[in-house]
């Protein structure tokens, strides 16, 4: 290939009929990089949209995080903090837990404390 370009330059050919002959017998695979023409451009466009498109997902998942999640204002919200000796209250419209499960839990928050 070399010896291919060497005599190209000396029978006066200019670069751009140099690469448009390798590219005619050889393919585009000659190439260093794909000409950016045609579907082309999808290797040069394609990263910058793949990492625009993930640098918005997670934007948008950190504002998510950062917002309180609507309706879930629990004890902690209303002043009381569970295993400081303030009870859990059983009639929290968000407590699924039966009277029993919240007596164990208080139970371990306790053994836990010490």
């Amino acid at each position: 290939m070399h010896r291919d370009i060497v005599s190209l330059v000396l029978g006066g050919y200019t670069a751009a009929e140099i690469l448009a002959a390798f590219r005619g017998t050889y393919g585009e695979r000659v190439l260093m990089s794909p000409v950016r023409e045609g579907f082309n451009w999808a290797a040069y466009v394609a990263p910058f949209v793949a990492l625009g498109a993930a640098a918005v997902g997670v934007a948008a998942l950190i504002h998510r995080w950062r917002e309180p999640a609507a309706g879930s204002r629990g004890a902690a919200a209303d002043g009381a903090l569970p295993g400081r000796g303030d009870q859990l209250a059983p009639t929290d419209p968000t407590n699924d837990a039966t009277p029993d499960e919240l007596a164990r839990l208080e139970a371990a928050i306790r053994d836990d404390s010490r």
